[in-house]
């Protein structure tokens, strides 16, 4: 079975990737109902982050000593 991505959680909430993006980050801009929308679309689908893709947007792992290539 496949990953769930943030596309498939955007296409199923019927908003952007964008969107998507700013309710997991807690920015403001987003109708409150639209993010109670996106976070129960999350929580059908089973959608978690992926650690590997946030270090290398972030340019950093949390980690002492390992290295993120970009």
């Amino acid at each position: 079975m496949r990953r769930v991505t943030i596309t498939d959680v955007a296409r199923a909430a019927g908003v952007s990737v964008s969107t998507i993006s700013k309710v997991m980050n807690g920015r403001d801009g987003i109708a409150p109902t639209t993010q109670e929308h996106v976070r129960q679309v999350i929580e059908e689908l089973g959608y978690v982050g992926n650690i590997g893709a946030q270090s290398l947007r972030a340019r950093r792992t949390g980690r002492p000593g390992q290295l993120v290539w970009a």
